[in-house]
């Protein structure tokens, strides 16, 4: 067993999605069930995880061979009870049984929760189980400036204030008031707003269009809480920096270019490509960092910038930002298990929602498919860990006729051309 301070992961998902009601559990169940089969690539040899769901039996041994556990446990940990709304922290303490195995676990040596987004309720199960809630202070969590960073209004005025440019805007607090926004606010050059729920992510809690159909598709489209208006500005693409905020200071730990579709995010390419813009990006976010470092948090920052081309000169403008455990950061984490410290000079796409095949329903059909696959002489698919600086692994098994696949490789163009099998592959 390892001498580390162990992590017990707790996959809280469900809090980024705010506020929510018993009813909202018919869609957010399913969802979180889809996502399961994720968190296990977080773990490293000696870790545990608490999720909602459980964890398909050849996800976890597929993380066991390739990451590097040898005859370590994978402790996967569901609780048996729904209590509804369903928030995870309150179901492990709901569930006795449960809760008598966790604290079992985390009394045998050094301990702390590894929530993906710290919150009050994950600091009081650590609190029960007599270890930290997280990284940062209780206080601080409960004070609430993690949730203002992951808040799209408050992250607003947090990065204004740390003198980096903000989508301009307004807020409303009702489907009312929105609507007489629409027609107040200047559009952008095409015309068309962007509306934004404030405690939404990953372009679910968007609405874009000009003002006459926002005013028809709000009322059906609005939910309680704060929705921003801004103009939909023309971004050439979206960078991301994810910058760790630590004791001893903050440092990048990478940058990415964003991928969307229908205006949802679906993955991304890092490092970004345009070093001397993804420089100037990792420097900004390195200022908000710093100043949320003085305030007392800990963990990942991660910042989203719009970029705008202006005949040459290419503009950056903060678009939001959270304060949690983020894809990029997830899949980095997950190339140093696979590669070792190779992995830090490596690029990567991850798609997670690559289409596959109906025959494709499993993550062994997922396996079957991407194993004949050859580059350059190359086996594609990761079976083991290191020995090698390229390669493909799945991170997502097929559902609903997609599945999640990271490609990682010397440099953007052998991806790219490891990429094009990978698809063929699996259509």
């Amino acid at each position: 067993m390892t001498s580390r301070v162990r992590r017990l992961w707790v996959a809280n998902v469900e809090e980024v999605f705010a506020p929510r009601g018993p009813a909202d559990d018919g869609w957010l169940l399913p969802k979180l069930e889809g996502m399961a089969p994720r968190f296990p690539y977080h773990l490293a040899p000696g870790d545990a995880l608490l999720v909602s769901h459980p964890v398909p039996a050849e996800v976890r041994t597929y993380v066991r061979q390739v990451g590097g556990f040898g005859k370590e446990p994978l402790p996967v940990l569901v609780p048996g009870v729904r209590p509804s709304p369903w928030f995870l922290a309150e179901a492990v303490q709901a569930d006795q049984q449960l809760f008598a195995q966790v604290r079992a676990l985390v009394a045998t040596g050094a301990w702390r929760l590894e929530p993906y987004l710290e919150t009050p309720l994950t600091h009081r199960l650590g609190e029960a189980l007599g270890i930290p809630g997280g990284r940062s202070p209780r206080s601080v969590v409960e004070e609430g400036l993690p949730e203002r960073v992951n808040d799209k209004h408050a992250f607003k005025k947090l990065a204004r204030a740390a003198g980096l440019p903000v989508i301009p805007g307004t807020v409303a607090g009702s489907a009312a008031e929105a609507r007489k926004q629409t027609f107040r606010l200047p559009p952008g050059p095409d015309g068309r707003l962007m509306l934004r729920r404030t405690q939404s992510g990953g372009g679910l809690g968007n609405l874009a269009g000009d003002p006459e159909s926002l005013r028809d598709r709000l009322p059906g489209w609005f939910r309680p809480g704060l929705v921003l208006i801004e103009p939909l500005l023309p971004f050439n693409a979206t960078i991301g920096v994810v910058v760790e905020v630590g004791e001893e200071g903050c440092a990048c730990r990478g940058t990415d270019e964003q991928a969307f579709d229908d205006g949802r995010w679906v993955g991304f390419r890092a490092p970004a490509t345009d070093a001397a813009l993804a420089a100037r990006a990792a420097r900004d976010t390195g200022r908000l960092a710093e100043a949320l470092r003085a305030g007392g948090v800990r963990g990942y920052l991660n910042l989203d910038w719009g970029v705008i081309d202006h005949g040459g000169h290419r503009e950056l403008v903060a678009i939001e930002a959270n304060f949690r455990h983020n894809g990029l950061a997830h899949i980095l984490d997950w190339g140093r298990a696979c590669f070792g410290p190779v992995a830090d000079g490596l690029c990567v796409w991850f798609l997670e929602n690559a289409p596959v095949a109906a025959r494709i329903d499993s993550l062994p059909a997922l396996l079957a498919g991407l194993a004949p696959l050859r580059l350059d002489g190359i086996p594609l698919l990761l079976t083991r860990r290191g020995g090698a600086d390229r390669g493909v692994t799945p991170i997502l098994p097929p559902r609903d006729g997609r599945a999640g696949v990271a490609v990682f490789g010397p440099d953007h163009a052998w991806v790219g051309r490891a990429w094009d099998l990978v698809k063929k592959a699996l259509a």
